[in-house]
């Protein structure tokens, strides 16, 4: 931690004087920091370089938008200058004022059900949100990457022979390739749909909670023009496959637990309804997320073992998918008896 770096930074905001300064544990992209000051506690912000300024002010604008309708989030903190943001060393800097919160206990359903109405809130909030085509250029998301996260999975299980033998290698690789075409082909229905706002990375890490309630909605940097569908499946796996003994995001079960999943869908169904494409394609998407996100932790990993490990995890995950069907069947359309429109 360059502790001149953000003393010039914070020196050109309107923050008083520096009285402790701390690593913010959480998140993969960003370099994040607590800062205490005499004029109260803050939350600063390293971009990762990677992220272009108009990404970057996108996600500002619209944080500073949801503020202004009452949308609970943490405030931006405008420098000196009254601007956004500022730019030291080619790395932009954003500060926020720090909210008081606690973090998601899993055995909690209240905070669950708390969760789905704050992200239904979410999507009517931004629903009536101004998106140029410019504002999200680098921001959209297509499915069909699905299949070149596969790739990474095919070159991982190759490279790691030794660790999972020659014969088992190459049936992962192919195993994985199938499912990728099973997402592509399955969520078809909803691209008729109109496109929304999305928060794109709803999760507990993102959530301040109090008590059993949802207080505040953190961290747009994943925000983009896509199907609402995709919001909640990626929600509904995040809060259902969280360990009890979680320390970050990368602790995920090889299952949902079915009991948040139905508390979570229910709520955000009480407040906002999917309608049926909708629902029909939540099979497919949360098998697309769970191979994205196992994607993008092995990515993230360094020990040989690990990365294995998630392509275990992954692979028994979608055994878990396709065993659970009538389960998930009855979640999605309770007492109906509806058969999915493609295979789970």
């Amino acid at each position: 931690m360059d502790r001149e770096e953000i003393a010039t930074v914070l020196s050109l905001y309107p923050v008083g004087s520096i009285k402790k300064i701390s690593p913010a544990i959480g998140g993969l992209t960003n370099d994040n920091f607590f800062v205490d000051t005499d004029h109260g506690q803050f939350f600063l912000r390293r971009r990762n370089p990677a992220i272009p300024p108009d990404s970057i002010d996108f996600e500002l604008s619209l944080i500073d938008h949801l503020f202004a309708e009452g949308f609970p989030t943490a405030p931006i903190i405008r420098t000196s200058g009254g601007t956004f943001r500022i730019e030291l060393n080619g790395r932009y800097w954003e500060m926020y004022r720090r909210l008081p919160g606690e973090h998601f206990k899993v055995e909690n359903l209240d905070q669950v059900q708390s969760a789905a109405r704050l992200l239904a809130r979410f999507h009517k909030a931004a629903a009536d949100y101004p998106v140029r085509p410019s504002h999200i250029v680098d921001r959209n998301i297509d499915l069909s990457k699905a299949r070149k996260v596969i790739d990474l999975f095919e070159y991982e299980a190759k490279r790691r022979l030794w660790l999972v033998g020659p014969v088992v290698a190459p049936m992962l690789a192919d195993f994985f390739r199938s499912q990728a075409d099973v997402v592509v082909d399955c969520i078809k229905p909803i691209t008729d749909l109109p496109k929304t706002l999305i928060h794109g990375d709803f999760q507990p890490s993102n959530i301040l909670f109090k008590g059993n309630e949802a207080a505040a909605l953190l961290d747009f940097g994943e925000a983009s023009l896509f199907y609402r569908a995709y919001d909640v499946a990626k929600a509904l796996l995040r809060f259902s496959t969280l360990k009890p003994d979680y320390q970050s995001q990368m602790d995920m079960d090889h299952c949902m637990d079915l009991i948040r999943a139905r508390a979570f869908l229910e709520a955000y169904q009480s407040e906002l309804p999917l309608s049926e494409t909708e629902l029909r394609a939540l099979p497919a998407l949360l098998r697309g997320t769970y191979l994205y996100d196992v994607g993008f932790f092995m990515g993230s990993e360094k020990n040989p073992a690990r990365k294995v490990i998630h392509l275990i995890h992954a692979w028994r995950f979608i055994y878990w998918l396709k065993t659970s069907r009538d389960e998930i069947r009855k979640m999605l359309f309770p007492g109906r008896d509806v058969l999915p429109t493609c295979s789970y």
